[in-house]
């Protein structure tokens, strides 16, 4: 029993994940919040936009990177005690979401040389055909674990609704961000349709660290 408690308390314990994932979670939908581009793949708008909003961007990546921190001992903590309750879904499924964290990681990056393609003195002609290249063929070597993200989420959350984590309406909440896509079609919308969706992305994940924190003591 002991032992059990210390799992449930210890940093990769249950109400420690909980605070991990939903830390996360936040912490990823607020740097896109302060992302100025959200939704944006012209390399022309791009650098101007960022080039607007540097410090903005700055603090935006920060707080990317310092999410994909927390997702890591959060997801450990989701599968540590998907394994001891034989939820192998749940667990494929969050190590799923942690490789989509590590895309998150590196997708900061790739804002991170945005802010320095806008520096003072760098060449707006020089850099333009380079972003252009970034939001096209460099793309591809970060895409799958981007995807990663996003599908792991969806996994997840079905995982976490099968193994009684969490309520149907978390799975719902979660596929509900693929509705939010609609948004973009309207005029001016692709930022708000972005944000919606990865709200409607984020909320479902803290509501899993929800239901992990929740799990009773074995």
């Amino acid at each position: 029993m002991d032992a059990d408690r210390a799992f449930d308390t210890g940093i990769l314990g249950s109400r420690a994940g909980r605070a991990w994932l939903i830390a996360a979670a936040l912490l990823f939908w607020t740097a896109w919040a302060l992302m100025p581009g959200v939704g944006v793949t012209d390399a022309a708008l791009i650098l101007d936009t960022v080039g607007q909003r540097r410090e903005m961007v700055k603090l935006s990546v920060a707080l990317q990177l310092l999410s994909a921190a927390f997702y890591a001992p959060g997801l450990v903590s989701v599968v540590l005690r998907a394994r001891a309750e034989g939820a192998r879904g749940v667990a494929l499924a969050a190590t799923l979401l942690l490789v989509g964290a590590m895309g998150s990681a590196a997708d900061s990056v790739f804002h991170w040389l945005a802010v320095e393609m806008t520096a003072p003195g760098v060449s707006r002609e020089a850099m333009l055909p380079v972003m252009a290249r970034m939001q096209g063929p460099a793309l591809v070597v970060v895409a799958p674990l981007i995807a990663a993200y996003f599908v792991g989420t969806w996994s997840l959350s079905i995982a976490a609704v099968r193994a009684g984590w969490v309520p149907r309406a978390c799975a719902a909440l979660a596929f509900l961000s693929l509705l939010m896509v609609a948004i973009a079609a309207v005029p001016g919308g692709a930022r708000l349709a972005g944000l919606l969706f990865l709200a409607c992305i984020c909320a479902s994940q803290a509501w899993i660290g929800v239901g992990l924190g929740a799990r009773p003591t074995r």
